[in-house]
């Protein structure tokens, strides 16, 4: 006969793990604790294409000045809960009261805000481990609603909501409905949501979770908060339109470089791309090409009379892309940002940056040790120019 402690051993250990078993599987029916998943109805990531009102806001990157951008940043509607099980059911419907729940800025940290502890630890989780899934008795999530209204010059564009960044993982509802999900803290998340707003006011709601699978990814040391943490803002677009481009530079030498654009765009095929380089109102380049039929226009030109991108003089040009508008010549739609150039390459043995020799941080005599005056120098110097960084060693 059996010992009745080895049967009530493995009593226990097969009830925890049947345990185990059903709460992994409860754990799972939620994106935030799905592996495959890490969005839904997310955009692809792509570069800034927020369309600016002309070449000079180009030129100042000024596209929160644009008629086609909307901030949504300021204060919202919120509730703070500390489990996902408590959130206020159907909260994101468009006639739901929230007139009773607090406030909160965004962009900002919920627990700065007063909802929750902020937890500084090095190595480890600020919850305990159970990989790969987020905790269910102890997740606050943070639910968001605010009210916009559209643009009147909007009516028949693409709309786009973009998030700058949301710690942990992100449901997003418009006018009820849902509209997708988002995880990964510090890169942006846009969603298409032309065909979830209608005219006059708009609701948008959104819950956040502190921690999701992915938390197990972002385990750094630093300060661990959550909530919207960068700016929120609406964009419009034509129903043709740049939908991303990639640049690449290169310095050759004696004020000599070279320019490789390529251009993507949905809705576009067989209209004019024009491409201009700019720099303190000059233009050191105009080209235009045509969009194939597979949406893409590429360019390349060779560019004199430039100065080289270097850590101690960071020359930037402006890059203007413009897509024709057949209806309308005297306005296309506008996009671009900052380029420089730049070579990267080692000669007998030694790092150069634009033909300059790459230093160490290393002085004859003391080594790694840095003299205060020095050091401060050196600082000075590359704060001015708006690039440095220090490195620990």
């Amino acid at each position: 006969m059996m010992n009745p402690l080895i049967m009530f051993r493995r009593t226990c250990l097969i009830v925890s793990s049947f345990i185990i078993l059903l709460s992994n599987t409860l754990h799972a029916q939620q994106p935030w604790n799905d592996l495959k998943v890490m969005e839904e109805n997310k955009l692809a990531p792509h570069t800034l294409v927020i369309p600016y009102a002309d070449q000079s806001a180009v030129e100042r990157l000024d596209y929160l000045g644009s008629p086609w951008c909307r901030s949504l940043n300021g204060v919202w509607k919120f509730k703070y809960v500390e489990r996902p099980a408590d959130v206020p059911k159907k909260f994101y419907a468009s006639k739901f009261n929230v007139s009773d729940w607090d406030s909160i800025q965004v962009p900002g940290n919920i627990e700065l805000q007063g909802f929750g502890v902020p937890v500084y630890v090095n190595t480890r989780n600020e919850f305990p481990s159970n990989p790969p899934y987020a905790p269910v008795d102890y997740n606050p999530v943070g639910c968001y609603v605010r009210n916009f209204e559209l643009p009147h010059e909007w009516q028949g564009r693409r709309v786009v909501l973009k998030f700058g960044a949301v710690k942990s993982a992100m449901k997003l509802y418009v006018n009820g409905k849902y509209v997708g999900y988002s995880e990964d803290s510090k890169t942006p998340a846009e969603f298409d949501i032309t065909k979830y707003t209608v005219k006059g006011r708009n609701r948008l709601a959104m819950a956040v979770y502190r921690f999701c699978d992915g938390s197990y990814l972002e385990c750094q040391d630093m300060w661990r908060m959550s909530g919207i943490t960068r700016d929120v803002v609406l964009y419009a677009t034509p129903k043709a339109y740049v939908s991303d481009y990639s640049v690449e530079t290169d310095y050759v030498d004696r004020g000599k470089g070279s320019l490789a654009l390529t251009v993507c765009t949905h809705g576009a095929a067989g209209r004019t791309l024009s491409v201009a380089l700019l720099k303190d109102g000059k233009t050191l380049m105009s080209e235009q090409a045509t969009v194939g039929l597979d949406g893409m226009a590429h360019i390349e030109k060779n560019i004199s009379n430039i100065k080289p991108w270097h850590e101690h003089s960071p020359e930037l040009y402006t890059l203007v892309i413009a897509l024709d508008n057949p209806a309308d010549r005297n306005n296309p739609s506008l996009v671009g940002g900052k380029v420089g150039f730049r070579r990267i390459k080692i000669e007998a043995g030694q790092g150069r940056l634009s033909a300059v020799p790459r230093k160490r941080n290393y002085r004859s005599g003391t080594g790694f040790k840095v003299i205060r005056d020095e050091g401060l120098k050196h600082f000075i110097a590359h704060h001015r120019t708006g690039s440095f960084f220090i490195a620990c060693i």
